[in-house]
This record gives C-alpha cells, structure tokens and sequence, in this order.
C-alpha cells in the first residue's frame, strides 16, 4: 500500500513539473500561475456533475445466493467454519 502510495505521488511529480514548466517557460511565471489558480476549481466539477453526490449511505452489498438443500448447521457455515451436523 506505502509502495503504490508513494508511486502515484512520487512518479507524477515529474510530470507536473514539466507541464508547470513549459507554459511558464512560454508565457512567464505569473501567467501560468494565475492559470492555474483560476482553473483549479475545475478539478471538482467531474465530482459535482456525477451522481455520487446522491449518495447518503453506503450501500451493501448482495446477500449470498444459497443453492442446493441447506441444513440449518450448514446455512451459517462459512468458508472458516465448516457444517457441523447435530444429528447422531
């Protein structure tokens, strides 16, 4: 998790540097800046038009399907603990 953490942040930082640099390099640093500054909010307009903003509560995920004829011992067995059957 740390490694692709650190890849992601680390490995794009190149890539930001030389898309800041080549427009400030053509049009100047404060041009470029103030760029910048102004179409920054556009970062969370994908996030506003989307429909995660609906969302209240998270959602849960499908119940489990059950096939075949299930005992009651073996309906609550998971892949950790096994049907133990209550007949002798």
């Amino acid at each position: 998790m740390n490694a692709a953490n650190r890849f992601l942040i680390w490995g794009t930082m190149p890539l930001g540097a030389a898309a800041g640099g080549l427009p400030a390099g053509q049009f100047g640093l404060r041009a470029t800046v103030a760029v910048c500054a102004l179409a920054a909010p556009a970062c969370a307009l994908p996030v506003l038009l989307s429909p995660i903003r609906k969302v209240r509560a998270m959602p849960q995920p499908p119940a489990p399907v059950r096939s075949g004829a299930a005992t009651e011992a073996g309906a609550d067995a998971g892949p950790h603990r096994p049907a133990v059957s209550t007949e002798r």
